[in-house]
């Protein structure tokens, strides 16, 4: 299979099979039909945790995923946000479904919110609840800013402290420099002492991650990790991709870790960059926007962080500007 598509066929494969990274953004309630995804009787477990992202002044992202029993289901998830932890004070929200074209994921673009206040946020189905999280806005004013910054998250090559050491503090955001994942298999980097770690990674997953589930799954893993829900589930995160969300040392037409029997490297392009959308607290890329993730987040006057799209970031998937009008604009979202 070759390498490369042209402009033409990368096109029509984004409008043809990626429209399901549609991420729920929408706020507005509806009411429920005869495919009500409620029904008591299906079961649902919130076992990734939550987080939140790209805080602004006045609004946040705010994001989990729902293990439904049955899979064949679009799910119906009730968020809230509010000024205690206790919700005695909720101050929005809103339902949002989901369903296997977006691997179950749920991303809110939580709004009506105050600058430079706490919030806590839980997502709902039924009478099972998610951990609940807490986040915080852009200040209008501010004498003072602290952060956490991490980058290059093996998870065979050993434990996750640090994160939860980041849940622990007092900080304003955790930033996140990229290689939040590895795409190597059992045998890859820094795996010598998984197996003693106990950081195996599954056998449904033990092999190099190339098509979009395969990045799913990794995802999935990394989520799992209680010390990482816990940093998720406190701060908010500021986040940029770097090369293994991908591949080792990726470029526009390939990568050191990819090699020619691989298949395409555009396709395994379109499922890492999809699966990066899922399942990071990240706002959706608009249609104007294509995959320009360049953001300003000012805190007051005292500082002002820019997430460039720098050379390296935005080369590597600069052939793909198409896919954002149909793939990875929230307003195609099918929400509620």
């Amino acid at each position: 299979m070759p390498n490369s598509m042209s402009r033409r066929e990368l096109i029509q494969k984004s409008l043809a099979s990626f429209g399901a990274l549609s991420i729920p953004v929408s706020l507005t309630a509806c009411g429920s039909d005869n495919n009500d995804s409620t029904a008591p009787t299906t079961k649902v477990e919130f076992l990734h945790g939550v987080a939140s992202g790209d805080p602004l002044k006045d609004r946040e992202i705010l994001w989990t995923r729902v293990t439904p029993q049955d899979t064949s289901l679009r799910i119906e998830v009730i968020w809230e946000i509010a000024t205690d932890d206790k919700f005695l004070q909720i101050i929005n929200t809103g339902k949002v479904q989901t369903a296997q074209a977006q691997d179950f994921t749920v991303k809110v673009d939580a709004d009506k919110l105050k600058s430079g206040q706490t919030y806590y946020y839980r997502f709902k189905f039924g009478s099972v609840v998610s951990a609940v999280g807490r986040t915080k806005t852009l200040p209008e004013t501010t004498s003072a800013v602290q952060f956490a910054v991490c980058s290059c998250s093996n998870y065979p090559a050993g434990y996750f402290y640090v994160y939860r050491e980041m849940a622990k503090q007092d900080v304003d955001a955790i930033i996140h420099l990229g290689d939040y994942i590895y795409e190597y298999g059992k045998d890859g980097y820094a795996t010598e002492d998984a197996t003693r770690l106990g950081r195996t990674l599954p056998a449904d997953n033990d092999k190099e991650i190339i098509k979009l589930d395969d990045y799913r799954k990794r995802y999935a893993l990394y989520h799992k990790d209680i010390d990482l829900q816990a940093a998720h589930a406190r701060h908010p995160f500021i986040v940029i991709w770097d090369d293994h969300e991908l591949a080792n040392d990726a470029w526009k037409d390939g990568a050191e870790n990819h090699q020619a029997n691989e298949g395409s490297f555009s396709e395994r392009k379109l499922a890492a960059l999809q699966a990066y959308f899922e399942w990071m607290p990240i706002r959706p890329v608009t249609a104007t926007d294509h995959l320009n993730i360049y953001r300003q987040f000012d805190f007051g006057s005292l500082v002002q962080l820019t997430r460039l799209v720098t050379e390296k970031t935005g080369t590597i998937y600069s052939d793909m500007e198409c896919i954002g009008s149909a793939s990875l604009d929230g307003k195609n979202a099918n929400s509620s």
